[in-house]
């Protein structure tokens, strides 16, 4: 039985499979085979979810989860234990340092379903999906510009818009700026 901070009590030398999903972060984890054997799993009921009411995305949640812990070999849900070393460690020859874990180097820890699902639902509310629109969908979003377009055209003629300003004549106006020599130019390279 897990206790009540997710992680199971019995703290082993877990060596992470290939359908185990590792909870953390970074490019190492992100890319586990679990992981996105996982991320699979998630993207294949991602709309499901999106539409689902709270107590049917748990559902789904858990339904993920055991789907992992169905396959062989079994995936479970592992991270880091808190108890693994977070920094170099000076060694009693005082002059080497053993580094903290990295990659699939323990100590790992089994977490609870509970945790599991939660990672689950992490997942499945994170999913960026395309959605591909079908040719009904597009029609009816052109239709729907195509109507936005003909009530602003309708109420511009409805509008009066105030007539333009008059232009100077830049070429008869001895103050204009376009009528003094910049940075070594004549005016005559300047003049509309």
């Amino acid at each position: 039985a897990a206790q009540d901070n997710g992680i199971s009590p019995v703290y082993s030398d877990l060596v992470p499979t290939q359908n185990d999903v590792l909870l953390g972060r970074g490019a190492f984890i992100n890319e586990h085979e679990g992981n996105r054997q996982f991320r699979s799993f998630a993207l294949e009921r991602k709309l499901q979810f999106d539409t689902a009411t709270p107590t049917n995305r748990r559902t789904i949640s858990r339904e993920i989860v055991t789907l992992t812990k169905e396959l062989h070999p079994p995936g479970r849900f592992l991270r880091r234990s808190p108890f693994a070393q977070q920094g170099p460690i000076l060694l009693s020859d005082g002059k080497s340092y053993r580094l903290p874990p990295r990659g699939l180097e323990g100590p790992w820890e089994e977490v609870s379903d509970e945790k599991a699902c939660a990672k689950a639902t992490q997942v499945l509310r994170d999913l960026k999906m395309k959605v591909q629109k079908s040719n009904d969908t597009v029609y009816q979003e052109a239709m729907q510009v195509q109507a936005t377009a003909s009530v602003a055209e309708s109420i511009m003629n409805d509008v009066e818009l105030p007539e333009p300003p008059i232009m100077a004549d830049v070429n008869n106006d001895p103050l204009h700026p376009l009528q003094h020599d910049v940075e070594g130019m004549g005016k005559d390279s300047l003049q509309l």
